[in-house]
C-alpha cells in the first residue's frame, strides 16, 4: 500500500482512526476503539456524523482531533413520541428496567430501553440511548487508506 503519511487528508479519502466517544467534555467514555477496534470512513462521507466526517479534512497521520457534537449534531433530541406505554406481556419475562431490548411493534422489530415496568404495563423508549446528549468524539488519525474522489 502506498504511504500517504506526509500528505493531509483530502475530501473523499478513506481514513482509519482510533477514537473515544465521551458524554460531553471530560465525561464518561461510552464507546472506544480500545474495545471495538478502529473505524474507517470517507472524509466528508456519510458513514459518520457530518461534523466528524469533515473534521478529518486537512489532518495528517498522527494528528489528534477533538470534535464536540451537540445533541442535534449527534443522535438528535429526545422525541417524546418514541416513549410509549405498552402491555408488559410484550416484553420478555426477564426484561429489566434500564435494559435494551427488541420488541415487535406493528409487526416490526423495535430496539428500545425499558424505562419502567409493573405487573400490567411497561414504559419503553425507542430513542437512541444517546439521544439528547452532547458528545465529544476524540480521535487519532492512524492511516489514510486510499485516496479518493468525493461523492457528487
Amino acid at each position: 500500500m502506498e504511504s500517504h503519511a506526509a500528505a493531509p487528508v483530502r475530501l473523499g479519502d478513506r481514513v482509519r482512526v482510533f477514537y473515544n466517544y465521551r458524554l460531553g467534555p471530560g465525561g464518561k467514555i461510552v464507546q472506544s476503539s480500545a474495545k471495538l477496534g478502529p473505524i474507517d470512513f470517507e472524509a466528508g462521507g456519510p458513514e459518520v456524523f457530518k461534523k466528524i466526517a469533515y473534521s478529518v479534512v486537512g489532518a495528517r497521520v498522527g494528528d489528534v482531533v477533538k470534535v464536540e457534537l451537540s445533541a442535534n449534531e449527534a443522535y438528535g433530541k429526545v422525541d417524546p413520541a418514541l416513549i410509549q406505554t405498552i402491555p408488559v406481556k410484550m416484553l420478555a419475562a426477564d426484561a429489566k428496567e434500564g435494559e435494551r431490548v427488541t420488541i415487535s411493534l406493528e409487526g416490526k422489530p423495535v430496539d428500545c430501553t425499558v424505562r419502567s415496568r409493573s405487573k400490567a404495563e411497561a414504559v419503553i423508549d425507542s430513542n437512541h440511548p444517546l439521544a439528547g446528549m452532547d458528545l465529544v468524539f476524540e480521535y487519532k488519525l492512524k492511516a489514510i487508506l486510499a485516496r479518493g474522489m468525493p461523492r457528487a
